[in-house]
């Protein structure tokens, strides 16, 4: 007899593989209606979706594995962030208040697992990147289980990101632009493809998933 498990993960793993298909990663970065604020970025496979609250103020935002929400814009000052299972306000999975002094960009990352890991939380602060004229930038966020950290090779440099956390920016050129990132360890391949980067723009690669079983790679443009 097949065990349940196995069926499950089988569906799951079809399932995302349907919708990545359908526009998921690995190609060009998905617009913004803000390039400051707050977004949630979902890299727990076997995690449920989750919603955002802001200041008490009702979900704004709900996200699923291996989507990456859009940055919603945050007025100057403290706010509270809080993060939920979806449909369940039994208990939060974040809550911090933050100081947004006008330009800032949060991306609290969700991340983990149900086994070994455990699921995870990490709020990444920081400014907009500055952009050189002529050039564009490049960086890795990790989300993927099954990696101490990973290297982003772009543009004939490199960057490393820990498990849960964001790399620094690497400078390129503009046009279309391979990338191969690999786990630190041993140099094994998790993910690959090709990005078109625009001259005054930053992107983000985001990994989620888990390595040897499912690894969703998507170009989120900063």
């Amino acid at each position: 007899m097949i065990p349940v498990q196995s069926v499950l993960r089988g569906l799951l793993s079809l399932s995302i593989i349907a919708l990545t298909s359908c526009g998921g990663g690995g190609g060009g970065g998905g617009g913004s209606s803000s390039t400051t604020g707050v977004r949630v970025l979902h890299g727990a496979i076997d995690a449920a979706p989750v919603d955002l609250i802001t200041d008490n103020s009702g979900v704004v935002q709900t996200v699923r594995y291996g989507e990456g929400g859009e940055y919603l814009s945050l007025g100057e000052g403290q706010h509270l962030l809080t993060l939920f299972r979806t449909k369940d306000i039994s208990s939060s999975l974040f809550n911090r208040s933050v100081t947004n002094p006008g330009d800032f960009k949060f991306t609290l990352l969700f991340y983990g697992d149900r086994g070994s890991f455990g699921l995870r939380t990490t709020l990444i602060d920081e400014e907009a990147p500055e952009v050189l004229s002529g050039s564009g930038l490049v960086r890795v966020i990790d989300g993927m289980t099954g990696a101490l950290s990973v290297n982003l090779t772009v543009g004939g440099k490199q960057e490393n990101a820990r498990f849960g956390a964001a790399s620094a920016y690497v400078e390129v050129s503009p046009g279309e632009q391979s990338y191969i990132i690999r786990r630190a360890i041993d140099g094994l391949s998790v993910a690959s493809g090709t990005l078109l980067v625009e001259e005054g723009r930053a992107y983000s690669i985001f990994l989620a998933g888990e390595q040897g079983y499912l690894v969703n790679a998507s170009v989120l443009e900063e």
